[in-house]
């Protein structure tokens, strides 16, 4: 038996709350390594780069909050004194340098505004992944937001789901454009349509991940689950792997694992037994050929009003960026936002008569990067009768690269084993090219032309108008970054 197999038999994770008031009163340095990691069990990460100090994962299925709980957010990040926080890819947010004297309180608060951070770590359910446009797009089939918090209901707080072998990452969506990385889930629910009357629902995968021995894709179980029976399926899974998932060594006990043992067929028919019904054989993908991460400006199925995809730079955001997101929402929504798994931000539900003044605002704006080979310009919504508007936030040359490029997430991760062992970031740098050796070039040369074209100057906060027929020329960055915690 593995250290973390003994420590789970010796108390459940989750009994660690009834000591956190105590931990608060003595201190950090009287809590033991197994309350360590017993810790994450409620979503407090004791990291060794920072001693004395935490990280907490919240977790919001889909990624949906209110601006009331962007606000309390933004007031738990500027407690902290560093006032920093970071989207994760699970479309959580993580809180920084938190002092173990300040948890108890701030599971207090976060429960009272209807979040949780409890089972963000370890071997539970992770956050569930689901299309941040949910219920706005209109080529969406299935809105799937309610699914994901029925699903949440059943697990969180319940010891039956608090002892799996290994972590178990879930993502449900009914967009058709790819946004949620499904073939790395251990439950991957992507939309699909059923026998002649083309019935709306889900198609069911299963064992995806990217390590614990390097990258697997989700296995399709050949099964179709509707819509109101997809959060008992998803608990059903779940369930079988908590029983008969490998737990001898942590580098193999992911679902995975028992695909590889069980075989598919194995599988489906013990899902079957308990879910006592037989499963229909998987409908026709509706999914696209296209990836979207919905970053731009989008027009809603709901006339007249349009969501907005704002970039961030590696998911980071400091507490009154939270605050500045909160008003927005207030002054040009309805009061919500979304968190995306590309760790950006969405504005939803904008009136076409709002959409000028929200591009004047000067927090969207924020993130310019004017240095000579930044690419400039904004992008372009491009789909569902965009408006002609750009997405409000530019594309810096040190901007991460699109996740779904070889299918890895970028930026903060959020949820991976390097969260607390303290290594760096990781960068990855674009090669050089190679250039051919100079011939009688004057030295000075390169400087005096780029003076001449006024190549270090800022770029026009809006593309400017092109003559009809003229060739478009985007400078590119030189290097892309990507953060890795």
């Amino acid at each position: 038996m593995n250290k973390i197999e003994a420590l789970k038999a010796e108390k459940d994770g989750l009994e660690i709350q009834d000591d956190l008031v105590r931990f608060a009163r003595e201190g950090w340095k009287t809590i033991g390594d197994d309350d360590k990691e017993r810790l994450k069990w409620v979503g407090v990460f004791m990291r060794r780069p920072t001693p004395g100090h935490a990280m907490m994962r919240i977790r919001m299925p889909n990624g949906l909050v209110t601006s009331a709980q962007v606000r309390l957010l933004a007031r738990l990040t500027r407690e902290s004194g560093r006032t920093i926080a970071d989207i994760t890819t699970r479309q959580q947010l993580q809180l920084r340098w938190v002092t173990i004297e300040r948890v108890p309180d701030i599971i207090t608060r976060l429960e009272a505004a209807g979040l949780s951070s409890f089972q963000t770590g370890m071997d539970n359910i992770r956050g569930i992944i689901g299309c941040p446009a949910t219920g706005l797009t209109p080529g969406e089939l299935i809105d799937t937001a309610p699914i994901a918090r029925e699903f949440q209901r059943i697990f969180l707080g319940n010891k039956d789901f608090t002892n799996l072998p290994r972590k178990f990452n879930v993502t449900i969506t009914g967009c058709r454009e790819h946004c949620t990385g499904g073939e790395t889930q251990d439950i991957s629910m992507t939309p699909a349509l059923f026998g002649d009357g083309e019935t709306p629902g889900f198609n069911v995968a299963v064992g995806g991940k990217q390590g614990s021995g390097g990258p697997t894709v989700a296995f399709p179980l050949d099964a179709f689950v509707r819509p109101g029976e997809a959060a008992e399926a998803c608990a059903a899974i779940a369930l079988i792997f908590r029983d008969h998932g490998p737990r001898e060594s942590r580098s193999k006990a992911r679902l995975a694992f028992l695909l590889g043992e069980w075989g598919v067929e194995r599988f489906r028919a013990e899902l079957e037994a308990r879910l006592v019904r037989p499963l229909p054989r998987a409908g026709r993908d509706a999914r696209g050929a296209t990836h979207g991460d919905h970053i731009g400006v989008y027009r809603q199925r709901q006339p007249g009003l349009n969501y907005v995809g704002l970039k961030t730079p590696v998911g980071r955001v400091t507490a009154d960026q939270l605050d500045g997101l909160a008003r927005l929402s207030e002054a040009y929504g309805q009061g919500e936002l979304r968190f995306t798994p590309s760790q950006d931000v969405l504005l939803p539900h904008v009136p076409d008569a709002r959409l000028g003044d929200l591009t004047q605002e000067p927090l969207p704006h924020r993130y310019q990067d004017t240095r000579h080979g930044a690419r400039q310009g904004f992008r372009e919504g491009g789909r569902q009768d965009a408006p002609p508007h750009g997405a409000l936030v530019r594309l810096p040359s040190v901007m991460r690269q699109p996740s779904h490029r070889r299918h890895r997430a970028s930026g903060v991760q959020g949820q991976g084993g390097r969260q607390g062992r303290g290594r760096r970031p990781r960068i990855r740098r674009r090669p050089r090219r190679e250039r051919p050796p100079r011939r009688h070039a004057h030295h000075g040369g390169r400087a005096l032309r780029r003076a001449a074209a006024g190549a270090g100057a800022a770029g026009p906060l809006l593309p400017a108008p092109r003559a009809a027929g003229a060739a478009a020329r985007a400078p590119t960055g030189r290097r892309g970054v990507s953060r890795s915690t």
